[in-house]
């Protein structure tokens, strides 16, 4: 369970939207409280929804990505992804971008589900949301243990820099830089560390990095929460 990050809830237009453990997607009443609506899916919802143009966007472990309508709740289109997904989506040039279990990127049509592209992560999980900055996809993954820069039109990578560790995290991201934190165990394959990296955002070169002293008491350590700047 180390590496399971939760839903967090977001308003959108007096509604409260948040994915749960039974399964559901909530739309909460901001100002009473009541449930307006929920959506069930098959699958625990750990992604984060996003909100656009009058759909809810979430990902669920039954391995689908979904598209409800704000005012009902009803389902718009779902697209399956071959894993389960707790990656948070973001919306750019009306492609929906996220990353999933299946050890894939996906971009789609946000208005129709359609696979417009799909970049692999080489058997790796992407727990890691994606960042939009400058028209440019900054993504982090799991044992694959890299953050990327992916182009959004057709999801070729840019670059790639080497994290020393799971990079689960959501990076964050201005015009010089990408800092993404990474965590770890005392062996993986290779050896893991818990550290705050700063990446080029043009070239992937490592600027800087800040280490935790390895802790061999505990199953995992390092950084898991999302930075910002």
């Amino acid at each position: 369970t180390y590496d399971y990050m939760s839903s967090s809830p977001i308003i959108d237009e007096g509604m409260i939207y948040v994915g749960s453990i039974d399964s559901c997607l909530y739309a909460i009443n901001q100002i009473n409280g009541k449930i307006q609506c929920k959506h069930k899916t098959k699958g625990i919802i750990r992604s984060t929804p996003i909100a656009d143009s009058g759909f809810i966007y979430f990902g669920s472990w039954d391995n689908h990505m979904y598209a409800i309508h704000v005012k009902d709740g009803s389902l718009a289109w779902k697209y399956d992804a071959g894993g389960s997904i707790q990656s948070t989506p973001v919306i750019i040039d009306n492609k929906l971008i996220f990353g999933g279990r299946s050890a894939f990127i996906f971009g789609i049509d946000k208005n129709t589900g359609t696979e417009l592209w799909k970049t692999s992560y080489w058997g790796s999980w992407v727990e890691s949301s994606p960042v939009i900055y400058d028209g440019i996809i900054y993504i982090g993954s799991s044992d694959y243990r890299k953050i990327h820069a992916i182009d959004p039109n057709n999801g070729n990578v840019i670059w790639d820099a080497k994290i020393e560790g799971w990079a689960w995290t959501t990076p964050a991201v201005n015009e010089k830089s990408v800092y993404i934190g990474s965590s770890g165990i005392q062996e993986h394959g290779e050896k893991m560390h818990g550290r705050i990296y700063a990446v080029n955002r043009l070239n992937g070169d490592i600027e800087w990095k800040v280490s935790l002293d390895d802790n061999p008491d505990v199953f995992a350590y390092g950084f898991t929460a999302s930075p910002v700047v």
